[in-house]
């Protein structure tokens, strides 16, 4: 399926404004708890791909992935 470069764009912007945010109740009891923010200061480039990594682990876990496999999989990426 092909789609053009204006839709895309499109998509990118639907994900990237259900992304999770500062003012999220989740990132707020994370700063609560921890003193630090999430999800502030970055690129277009960088909440792209946070939203895309998103939308993967959703897609990992209706998929019936488990949680355990789901951090493993992030971790080796991570780690090298």
């Amino acid at each position: 399926m092909k789609i053009t470069k204006q839709k895309l764009k499109q998509i990118i912007k639907e994900e990237l404004s259900e992304a999770p945010r500062y003012d999220d109740p989740t990132a707020q009891l994370y700063a609560d708890q921890t003193g630090q923010k999430l999800y502030t200061d970055l690129t277009d480039k960088q909440g792209a791909a946070l939203a895309a990594l998103e939308v993967a682990v959703n897609q990992c876990v209706e998929a019936g992935v488990t949680d355990a496999d789901i951090m493993d999989t992030i971790e080796s990426r991570t780690m090298s």
